[in-house]
């Protein structure tokens, strides 16, 4: 599948990877568990799309993508964008500010994407309340 989506750090980041060839409607499937992932969590949800290795962009690509619950959730995250490079790079920042989305970074590897969503994730309230009650010691 040219497009996978995965759900990592328990939850916190959505993962999309574009590899190879795509078509725009590849995407409408994956944004709605997506979207289901995020109604069924009430901490923020950041995403990392990963287009290192994407070898096109269809002519609706806009059209599909204003459609993601990224843009448009109540926990929406950062967004972080891994090897968006000329066309690619000003096709994303056109589709944020189409949908008034300002939460967006642009990293050349996702080495350097994973460290600034991970030092993102302990500064949630929800997450942090989840790690004091399971640190807290038991009560007998």
């Amino acid at each position: 599948m040219p497009i996978t989506l995965e759900f990592s750090e328990n939850g916190y980041v959505a993962h999309y990877v574009f590899n190879g060839t795509w078509n725009a409607s590849e995407l409408l499937p994956l944004y709605e568990r997506e979207g289901a992932h995020r109604k069924s969590v009430s901490h923020v949800v950041h995403t990392l799309i990963d287009i290192l290795k994407m070898a096109n962009i269809p002519p609706n690509a806009i059209t599909a993508s204003r459609k993601s619950p990224t843009f448009s959730s109540k926990n929406d995250g950062q967004l972080v964008i891994v090897g968006a490079k000329g066309y690619a790079r000003n096709l994303a920042e056109l589709i944020c500010k189409l949908t008034h989305y300002t939460k967006v970074k642009f990293a050349d590897g996702e080495d350097e994407a994973w460290t600034y969503l991970r030092a993102l994730i302990p500064a949630d309230p929800a997450h942090n309340a989840q790690s004091e009650a399971e640190s807290a010691p038991a009560r007998i």
